[in-house]
């Protein structure tokens, strides 16, 4: 199975995906419309990636928050379903098992906080964009789990990564106790 967001076709028609290879993925094409095409799914495609990511991470799933629902209606979705998913991932994870799960971040991004705005040229200043959301995405997870690393509810734990994984990571990113504690 392979799934695409380009019109293979167009692309073929500019030389930029051979037509040998369209023929062999072309077996059965099943096309999706985007997300924000069929909004009606969003609350059965929450529901399903937050029930699974709950069992994942061992945790009760008691609902979504009608607010959440609200705000995932109302967004244009750029990432489509990926983005919901990792959405969903990040309540679950910060989510303490006794409430609904809410959202984490603001969704309706002002235009100037998008990437495209904020300048971003070449490859680099991605790889820099992609860093400190990675970096700040840690340090929110260890402020959650009061600086604990290891063991059950520890940061990697929450994170779905060994001890010794995050502790590489946060050395990459320059990631010290200071950032996650308020000593």
């Amino acid at each position: 199975m392979a799934a695409t967001s380009r019109n293979l076709e167009k692309e073929i028609a500019n030389g930029n995906f051979r037509l040998d290879l369209y023929y062999r993925l072309n077996v059965f094409p099943i096309t999706l419309p985007p997300l924000r095409e069929r909004k009606t799914d969003i609350e059965a495609l929450s529901i399903f990636f937050a029930e699974r990511f709950c069992r994942s991470f061992n945790k009760p799933f008691n609902g979504i928050a009608a607010s959440m629902i609200d705000e995932l209606y109302t967004y244009n979705w750029p990432g489509n379903i990926r983005e919901l998913e990792n959405i969903l991932e990040q309540a679950v994870v910060l989510n303490d098992g006794k409430s609904k799960l809410q959202l984490v971040r603001k969704l309706s991004l002002p235009a100037s906080s998008l990437p495209v705005s904020a300048g971003i040229n070449t490859l680099e200043e991605m790889k820099h964009l992609h860093q400190e959301t990675e970096r700040d995405y840690i340090i929110s997870i260890l402020k959650k789990t009061k600086g604990r690393i290891r063991g059950a509810n520890g940061a990697a734990e929450l994170l779905n990564i060994k001890p010794t994984t995050l502790g590489s990571k946060m050395a990459k990113l320059n990631i010290r106790r200071r950032d996650f504690t308020s000593e």
